[in-house]
């Protein structure tokens, strides 16, 4: 009988995968780290915004800027509540389909209902959009395109307004007189 001696280290198991294994731990560590250090130092920051104008009879190469931004915007129709406003049409504008309508809106859901009526008060044409709010409270911008076929009538009404979450209501009512052409 023959006796043999064996080590400690006989009885290890064998090594699998080698440096793989710590090759692919640090890849999937620094990936998920510049991740966390990315959105963590993203700080994003505002855009100014500078407007040029030309006022007419002048020369365009010779454009005044002017960052008075209330200056050069057409004035805004706010509703009672300041929730929502219309800045196109303006007042007694001589309007055609489509009709572009832009403005404001502060609203339950950004949900912002646009009613053309002529001057019987018959309505052309009803449709809603929806505010682009950066987050729920705040005012976002919204734009729509009303179709409608053109009436006997010379005049008419725009109506922009939200429908109450409470009772379903007609709230925050801009009207907007318009002429048709």
């Amino acid at each position: 009988m023959t006796l043999r001696s064996y080590s400690a280290h006989a009885f290890r198991p064998a090594k699998r995968g080698g440096p793989w294994k710590w090759l692919i731990f640090c890849l999937g560590v620094g990936f998920i780290g510049g991740i966390i250090v990315a959105n963590v130092f993203n700080i994003r920051k505002p855009i100014e915004l500078v407007v040029t104008t030309v006022q007419p009879n002048q020369n365009p190469s010779a454009a005044i800027v002017n960052t008075d931004l209330e200056a050069q915007a057409p004035p805004e129709i706010w509703s009672e509540g300041e929730n929502i406003s219309v800045r196109m049409p303006q007042p007694d504008s001589l309007v055609t389909s489509p009709l572009i309508v832009e403005g404001l809106a502060r609203t339950f859901e950004s949900d912002v209902v646009l009613r053309l009526k002529d001057d019987k008060g018959e309505e052309l044409v009803k449709t809603f959009t929806t505010a682009n709010a950066p987050d729920a409270g705040l005012y976002g911008p919204y734009r729509a395109e009303l179709i409608f076929e053109k009436p006997r009538a010379r005049a008419g009404t725009l109506e922009v307004f939200e429908l109450s979450a409470k009772d379903g209501s007609e709230i925050n009512k801009v009207t907007v007189p318009v002429r048709f052409e």
